[in-house]
């Protein structure tokens, strides 16, 4: 939407059949989406089945006219695929690829997706209220107050180690941010100077 809103021709490469996930998402009264118009707004859309050799050679003919791919895959998908950062730059030498993860290409998270921690989190915040809920404010007996010390205990050192890392994912999301707005920069101020070298040899 950014570069969009900025001038590009940006077009969206969507899953197949049923498109972006959140198409419908949150819908309201026009059958519309208001969360994929918020952020899609500008865009071209396709539909492509990257799983097949038909679909990749349409991705691949997109890439050979683009400046700048952006995708936010699981980590290892586009080489698995066939069309990841080095693939594509050798069909597109000077092209801007741009990825985007839960946590980085390098490190030991990288394997991870960020709805995979969003969901450890949640299931660690429902099992420390049934935990509480059992419990009852009962007095319990030595045995299963040490089990039930020893489990919230884990418990709380989990949702530290979460934290930790939810540190660390946005601590490098702002890194993508900030080379995200050099990119879209650059490439609004490419564009700027091809059309001064257009109006130039034009005369305007």
């Amino acid at each position: 939407r950014y570069l969009a809103d900025h001038g590009a021709e940006v077009i969206k490469v969507e899953r197949f059949p049923a498109g972006d996930v959140s198409r419908t998402t949150n819908r309201i009264s026009a059958g519309r989406s208001a969360m994929f118009v918020q952020h899609n707004g500008g865009k071209q859309s396709l539909c492509v089945d990257l799983s097949r050799p038909e679909g990749l050679a349409v991705a691949r003919d997109l890439v050979r006219k683009s400046d700048v791919v952006i995708e936010a895959f699981t980590p290892g998908t586009t080489t698995a695929w066939g069309i990841d950062a080095d693939a594509l730059r050798a069909i597109n030498p000077a092209l801007v690829h741009l990825s985007i993860t839960g946590f980085g290409k390098t490190g030991p998270l990288a394997d991870r997706t960020r709805r995979n921690l969003m969901r450890e989190k949640d299931e660690l915040a429902k099992e420390a209220a049934e935990l509480e809920a059992a419990r009852g404010g009962a007095k319990l007996d030595p045995e299963a107050a040490k089990r039930y010390n020893e489990r919230a205990a884990q418990i709380e050192k989990q949702v530290a180690d979460w934290n930790r890392r939810q540190a660390a994912a946005a601590k490098e999301s702002e890194s993508l941010v900030q080379e995200r707005d050099l990119w879209a920069s650059e490439c609004g101020n490419r564009r700027f100077r091809e059309d001064d070298e257009t109006a130039i040899k034009q005369g305007k």
